[in-house]
């Protein structure tokens, strides 16, 4: 089951935990993060966002809790053009293939992702808190 949002789809963390392949890569992700930040972060939010050709997102600061300290996004196809996530501080582009994941401090790190040109992108996209109430899997 999906919801609408924006120009694009979500299934929520609630459809996925029962996914013993997503509960192994999320448990990998927060493990990369914990080290990246060298801080105990817990997964506080988690989808899979599906966008379809066309859709695009502006430049933007996510808007999360004030618990909430990182950003992951897998990239879980690469049978798409265009999509390609950005940042604005230094105009960087990530290209990513199947499996590879950027890991940044969405709050801090204005970014965007491209138009997609051909085809549907599909992400894993991760919010991670230093709060142990705010771990997703206590829901």
């Amino acid at each position: 089951s999906t919801r609408n949002w924006d120009n694009r789809q979500v299934i929520d963390f609630k459809y996925l935990s029962n996914n013993k392949t997503i509960l192994q890569i999320l448990h990998l992700l927060n493990i990369f993060a914990s080290k990246d930040t060298n801080s105990i972060l817990f997964p506080e939010w988690v989808e899979i966002v599906i966008w379809p050709q066309n859709s695009s997102q502006p430049p933007h600061n996510d808007v999360a809790r004030n618990s909430t300290k990182y950003t992951s996004i897998t990239y879980l196809n690469n049978n798409y053009k265009g999509g390609e996530t950005f940042f604005t501080l230094d105009n960087s582009i990530s290209k990513n293939n199947i499996g590879d994941t950027i890991m940044f401090d969405g709050i801090k790190y204005e970014h965007g992702v491209k138009p997609i040109t051909k085809g549907t992108r599909y992400v894993l996209a991760v919010w991670y808190s230093d709060k142990i109430n705010d771990f997703i899997l206590n829901w």
